[in-house]
């Protein structure tokens, strides 16, 4: 996890003066997560003494999902300027009815009980 991170995120790479990368292992929710987090600190305009401002320039995720159902999973983040809210587990509660509702689409076999897997079979 921790390898797969640094190469995804180029751990090796130097950071310029005022940026930094952290680094973190977890076992969240019964999935292995490592992350990596790139910062920059803002000097300009702080006063001295003051903690520097700190923006979040990239972060790295990897996540061993035991089998990925679709790993190509596209992530959009909005930003509507209202309180800040949570992403991490957010995008969960929808997921399944969602892919019901695919294969219904798809198939017009109608799902209402999970696990899914016991209805359909996932490749």
């Amino acid at each position: 996890m921790l390898q797969a991170a640094a190469e995804l995120s180029g751990w090796q790479q130097q950071l310029d003066k005022g940026r930094g990368r952290g680094v973190a292992f977890h076992l969240s929710f019964g999935v292995p997560v490592a992350e990596v987090i790139e910062v920059t600190a803002l000097r300009d305009g702080v006063p001295d003494g003051a903690p520097p401002r700190i923006r979040i320039d990239q972060v790295w995720v990897v996540a061993d999902v035991g089998v990925a159902l679709d790993p190509r999973i596209t992530v959009k983040v909005l930003e509507s300027g209202g309180p800040i809210r949570g992403v991490g587990e957010p995008g969960t509660p929808p997921a399944a009815p969602a892919l019901a509702n695919a294969i219904f689409a798809a198939t017009g076999q109608r799902i209402r009980k999970l696990p899914l897997r016991r209805q359909v079979a996932f490749v």
